[in-house]
């Protein structure tokens, strides 16, 4: 008898400790779908590989006359240090400095660049960024003089963790350029190249 009553009171005692356990289960409220996804995508100052795919449209303006010429470029490398904020599920923003080197036929340009804008990261690892850059090439040209141009961007993020990504996007630049002649030469004439196309960039944030 003593036997048997100690079996039941050992079930009986499991079987408290269980109800208790998914008692708590139950009652214990989830992690909600905001605090699992709100962590930081990605926050620091960044370093980024830069490798674009251009095509460049140039238009000679001169004495009420325009000439229209375009170009492959051929190759397209460069870096850009910058800071970037994006907070998962939230708004966040990024600002960069870019140093290019645009390479067509046997030339070689150098252009630098700033971006700026604001960026939307969906969770930890995709986001979208866009604004606007300045650029301007960074060697002169004789008499032909260049001002900043004013351009755009567009991008898709992958992050692979909060410190390694993957920029696909969309650039556009500006420059314009004017040549005033001396009375001797009499040929003023204005230079407008738009440069557009597809740019990839490996990034690093610390």
């Amino acid at each position: 008898m003593k036997i048997k009553l100690g079996l039941v009171g050992f079930v009986l005692a499991g079987a408290s400790v269980c109800f208790a356990q998914n008692y708590n289960m139950s009652t214990s409220t989830p992690p909600s779908r905001s605090s699992r996804d709100t962590s930081i995508s990605s926050e620091g100052f960044r370093v980024t590989l830069v490798k674009s795919m251009l095509d460049v449209n140039s238009t000679v303006s001169s004495s009420g006359s325009n000439s229209n010429s375009s170009l492959r470029i051929d190759d397209t490398t460069g870096f850009s240090l910058g800071y970037i904020s994006l907070p998962a599920q939230s708004v966040g923003w990024f600002l960069d400095a870019s140093y290019l080197e645009l390479k067509a036929q046997n030339y070689t340009v150098p252009l630098g660049r700033v971006d700026g804008g604001m960026a939307y990261a969906f969770d930890r690892f995709v986001h979208i960024k866009g604004g606007l850059n300045l650029s301007q090439y960074t060697k002169k040209y004789g008499s032909l003089k260049y001002s900043p141009g004013l351009g755009g961007m567009l991008a898709l993020g992958l992050q692979f963790n909060q410190h390694f990504g993957l920029d696909i996007g969309y650039a556009e630049m500006h420059q314009t350029g004017t040549y005033n002649s001396t009375e001797a030469s009499n040929t003023d004439f204005k230079v407008y190249d738009k440069f557009a196309g597809l740019e990839v960039g490996l990034t690093g944030t610390f």
